[in-house]
């Protein structure tokens, strides 16, 4: 998986707002864990998060603080 940005770009905006299906968050919270330690840390993931999480074919969408954080799928993910 690879941190594409946050939503604060409209072409990544785009991206968000096409991510429709429910994403499981104990998964995103292991990939972002392993994967990227600084950002899990920052947003603090390891405690309660009121927003849902989006995917669809090519990307992730990770939801926090009203920000769409966006990540690239990758085969392995």
């Amino acid at each position: 998986m690879i941190f594409i940005g946050t939503c604060s770009s409209s072409n990544i905006a785009k991206i968000a707002e096409s991510c429709k299906r429910r994403l499981d968050k104990k998964r995103m919270h292991r990939l972002v864990k392993e994967q990227y330690p600084d950002i899990y840390s920052d947003l603090a993931l390891n405690l309660y998060n009121p927003y849902n999480y989006y995917q669809n074919n090519k990307y992730y969408c990770l939801v926090h603080s009203s920000i769409d954080y966006v990540f690239r799928k990758e085969e392995n993910d």
